[in-house]
């Protein structure tokens, strides 16, 4: 997908100044609460713009394919197999031991096949959860260096008012209004900076 760029750093900042508190405490009082730097970052933009996190689903992805044409190779094995039974008597020692054993291998396909998949799941989810500690670092490391107190979700995705979904997901989302707040690039530079000066990314998945 693409992506605008966001916007200068320079009014980068949501002052919350309570000046109604000094005027409802009577003449001569005032307060006011201290500035408070505010940004917003898209993470799914984040996301696709990772250095590594692409290559490596796309790794899994591909695993996950030659696992099912795996599976699919050995389930038209056992049906070759079974047709085996159709030259058998029924009711002979052979026919029920051959029917035993492809009924077990069958089984015991399913499992494999359940099993296979339980885990490319589970890696997925780590890498998900590996990228997201990058990307978390990332943005503390910014708001660090700018004195950002917050970092809220923002969704850069402009509403497409065709698709029912989009709408709802555009009318639910948290920040409804930002101007000039958004670090998405700075997030994305400061990942990509990061891991370019790292030996070795991460271990290669297998």
């Amino acid at each position: 997908m693409s992506w605008s760029f966001c916007r200068t750093w320079g009014s980068l900042c949501v002052l919350f100044a309570l000046s109604t508190v000094g005027r409802a405490q009577g003449p001569g009082v005032t307060s006011a609460a201290p500035s408070t730097l505010v940004a917003v970052v898209d993470i799914v933009k984040v996301f696709e713009s990772h250095p590594t996190f692409k290559a490596s689903l796309d790794a899994l992805q591909q695993q996950a394919k030659n696992a099912d044409q795996d599976m699919e190779v050995k389930k038209q094995s056992l049906t070759q197999r079974g047709q085996q039974l159709s030259e058998l008597d029924p009711g002979s020692p052979d026919y029920r031991q051959l029917e035993a054993n492809l009924a077990r291998q069958a089984a015991d396909l399913q499992v494999q096949s359940r099993q296979a998949r339980k885990d490319l799941l589970q890696r997925e989810s780590l890498q998900y959860y590996s990228s997201y500690n990058e990307i978390l670092a990332a943005v503390d490391r910014i708001a660090q260096r700018h004195g950002i107190a917050l970092v809220l979700r923002y969704d850069s995705r402009a509403i497409d008012p065709e698709n029912p979904q989009s709408v709802m997901q555009g009318v639910n989302r948290d920040v409804v209004l930002q101007r000039n707040l958004d670090i998405t690039n700075m997030v994305i530079e400061e990942l990509r900076t990061t891991l370019a000066q790292r030996p070795s990314n991460r271990a290669p998945l297998r």
